[in-house]
């Protein structure tokens, strides 16, 4: 802490009792620092009147817990750079050492701005995180006490919610209020939640309602017993609050992603715990205590809008267990899976996978092997892009492209979700598998590979494009490599693509392109010549979105001497596949 402070602290002993009071401490220009970052500077100021009273004649040997009657707190007020607090009422705390009583009232108000200035500046969420959250709140907290049990009673409201992030849409409410009742009874260590409920009154963009839950052994186990969360929401104004939150990478990703939705009353139970002291794994190393929660519910969205693709009637159920989240329904053992949504005019199955999320690297596995993730949908440039992109030259950049995929998962085991997929830093042992195919594909490849339309007997479009189908085609993705063996069929004519992928930089380790000499008739006396094989292997090599290709040097290559005796062969078997980096 940085800066200055003065004030008078005034000790005294009324009644045997210890009274502390600071009064009037005012503080210029403070500094709070953890670690690298930093809070301030700040002007507070503080009052505060503190009185401890001692019971009589009490063993001076024995705790301090044993020594005190009560402790009264009868003033409290200040201006502290994140809130104003002041004290409602007294707060009375007895028996520190046994059951507690407790009374009194708390309240607190400030800005949005700062108090997202000192957990940023704090370290407790990331830099940027809460910079689009505007408003103001208040708190408010009582407590009491009925013959055993505690009670707390409070509400914290946000006035004048503004989310305006740069370049997105604006979302405001002009009052979002959170409200608890809850009770403590000591003796049998239960917390009972009579309501915990947050609701936003205007936009009605979301409500949490919690009630009648209890959690038993809450100083050790924290076990959950008959709790149950309501969940209601309009997804688009969702989606407009929890956007900004996302890293700046996450929201370049997700940029044209839209929702729409209105839900009401969602149920969701939750049961296990979550532990004070966690288990140790084999290595010694405490649990998450999400390891020991359950929750089991489900999401519904009316529209899903991504890369200009439109999901319709999305139902999504989630079971989280053990640290891993899986989108099936955990009590419909017969029926585990949602029907496949409607998705572009095919459909698309998002059940059945299985997500470790408390892992190091977060990793998906699909419960399910041999099964139509897409089936018969319609996709455009975007997708194209930005998965098949990720293979071959053809699609990486496409100026534009359309057709219908349907894509079966062959496997999919752990792998991972975030930077390891693509940077593993070492082997990852995370892999999947999936083998896709198109009809009616219209693509207009990037400048580069439409320049090889001058040596191909192509037929292309009047808008550029050219009609070709894909039947089967394999993609695998393991170790931070993509391996694909792509093959566009042009009216019985195939141009075979098959290769190995960096992921992280797009650059190709391995590469051929097979095509036809039927193919190759645009370059002069190619077809007539008998040496040339029925089909040549051109390398690839540069990276996906500059590919290195030479046509014309590939064709002189077949023509070198150890080619010659090969072509002249009598006994050469038809229909060999032709040799060459990946074609052996």
């Amino acid at each position: 802490m940085h800066g200055s402070a003065k004030g008078t602290i005034v000790i005294s002993r009324p009644e045997k009792a210890l009274q502390v009071e600071v009064q009037d401490l005012s503080g210029q220009n403070l500094e709070l620092t953890r670690g690298s970052g930093k809070f301030g500077p700040q002007d507070v100021t503080l009052n505060v009147a503190l009185r401890v009273q001692p019971i009589a004649g009490a063993d001076a040997s024995k705790p301090m817990s044993e020594q005190i009657q009560d402790v009264q707190i009868t003033k409290l007020d200040g201006k502290l750079g994140i809130a104003d607090v002041e004290l409602a009422e007294p707060i009375v705390l007895k028996n520190l050492n046994s059951i507690l009583e407790a009374s009194g009232a708390i309240g607190a108000k400030g800005k949005i701005d700062d108090l997202a200035n000192f957990l940023e500046g704090m370290g407790f969420v990331d830099q940027g995180t809460l910079r689009d959250y505007h408003g103001s709140y208040t708190l408010t907290q009582k407590v009491g006490t009925k013959q055993d049990a505690l009670s707390a009673t409070g509400q914290i409201t946000i006035a004048d919610l503004n989310i305006d992030p740069r370049g997105g849409p604006q979302f405001k409410e002009r009052l979002l209020a959170v409200n608890n009742e809850l009770s403590i009874d000591q003796k049998a260590k239960v917390l009972t939640i009579n309501n915990l409920a947050l609701n936003m009154q205007d936009s009605k963009a979301l409500e949490v309602i919690v009630k009648n839950g209890k959690i038993e052994d809450y100083e050790k186990s924290r076990k959950f017993d008959d709790l149950k969360m309501f969940l209601s929401y309009d997804a688009a104004k969702v989606w407009v609050i929890v956007r900004p939150m996302l890293s700046a990478d996450q929201q370049k990703q997700f940029a044209d992603l839209k929702l729409a939705g209105v839900v009401k009353d969602r149920e969701f139970t939750i049961t296990g715990g979550f532990p004070a002291e966690p288990k140790k794994d084999r290595r010694g190393v405490a649990q998450s205590p999400l390891e020991s929660t359950t929750v089991n519910g489900s999401l519904y969205f009316d529209q899903l809008e991504y890369q200009g693709m439109l999901a319709e009637d999305l139902e999504v159920p989630l079971y989280f267990n053990k640290g891993v989240l899986q989108t099936i329904y955990k009590d419909k053992p017969d029926n585990q899976y949602a029907h496949p949504a409607k998705y572009s005019g095919g459909t698309i199955d998002l059940s059945g996978l299985s997500i470790d999320v408390l892992a190091d690297h977060p990793r998906v596995t699909a419960l399910r092997k041999n099964y139509a993730l897409l089936e018969n949908v319609e996709i455009k440039r975007e997708f194209v892009d930005a998965y098949l992109g990720k293979a071959s030259p053809w699609f990486a950049g496409a100026q534009d492209a359309r057709g219908k995929i349907t894509v079966k998962v062959n496997e999919i085991d752990k792998l991972p979700l975030d930077e390891a997929l693509t940077k593993p830093k070492k082997k990852d042992t995370g892999k999947g598998s999936v083998v896709f195919s198109i009809v009616d594909l219209r693509l207009k490849p990037p400048p580069v590979m439409a320049t090889i339309f001058r040596f191909l007997k192509i037929e292309v479009n009047s808008d550029g494009t050219i009609a070709a189908d894909i039947k089967d085609a394999p993609i695998a993705v393991e170790n931070g490599r993509v391996n694909s063996d792509i093959t566009l069929n042009f009216g019985g004519q195939p141009l075979r693509n098959k290769g190995i992928v960096q992921m992280s930089n797009d650059h190709i380790i391995e590469m051929s392109m097979f095509i036809p000499k039927a193919l190759l008739s645009n370059i002069p006396g190619v077809a007539d010549f008998k040496l040339i094989k029925d089909v040549v292997e051109v390398p690839v090599a540069g990276d996906l979105r500059k590919p290195q290709i030479d046509v014309p040097q590939a064709v002189i290559k077949q023509l070198a001497p150890g080619n010659l005796l090969d072509n002249l062969n009598p006994f050469q078997p038809k229909g060999r596949q032709p040799p060459g980096i990946l074609g052996k």
